[in-house]
């Protein structure tokens, strides 16, 4: 009777074994037997976005056009600076009327379409007229120019966000930072 029960007992602890082995086998084997290859390559850019701005003033006015200079696509606007009597006369148009140029919050005007890499805008003409009793010398219009990179909404529409900002210090994006706090 002592024979059977030990019998039983090692012969229920041998299949408990097997049967979890057996359940083991399959994800081993899966392990052995699943691979992939790959070749080929894939560049990778990890470059920025640059632009310089193209000034050049004539009779009608500043004539201003902007060169994405960078490695990647993006948004850019203008902002014009100058004294207030001044500032009160300044116009803004394009001679093209191809309408790429339009105003945009906060005073500046903005190039709608996607600018990209090693490609310029099209011209923007500030017009201005000097004061009678002051000479054109005494007067200087700044133009600032502002880029964003290229982002998508979620129908893949290219949109720029021009809050967006990257600290050098911590390579992170400030915007990141503010919607933390």
């Amino acid at each position: 009777m002592k024979n059977k029960r030990i019998n039983r007992t090692v012969f229920l602890a041998a299949a408990g074994a097997i049967l979890t082995a057996s359940l083991s086998v399959g994800s081993a084997l899966a392990y052995f037997t699943a691979y992939c290859t790959a070749s080929g390559e894939v560049p990778v850019e990890m470059g920025f976005t640059e632009t310089e701005i193209e000034e050049t003033v004539k009779d009608d006015g500043k004539h201003i056009q902007i060169l994405n200079t960078g490695v990647y696509s993006c948004f850019v606007r203008v902002r014009v600076f100058a004294p207030a009597e001044i500032l009160e006369t300044i116009s803004f148009r394009e001679p093209g009327n191809e309408g790429n140029w339009k105003a945009c919050e906060d005073g500046c005007w903005c190039y709608v379409p996607v600018l990209e890499a090693d490609k310029r805008t099209t011209e923007l003409l500030v017009g201005y007229e000097f004061p009678e009793d002051k000479s054109p010398e005494e007067f200087n219009i700044v133009v600032v120019c502002e880029y964003s990179p290229v982002f998508y909404d979620e129908n893949g529409n290219p949109k720029p966000d021009w809050e967006f900002t990257v600290s050098s210090a911590e390579g992170d994006s400030a915007k990141q930072e503010e919607d933390k706090g």
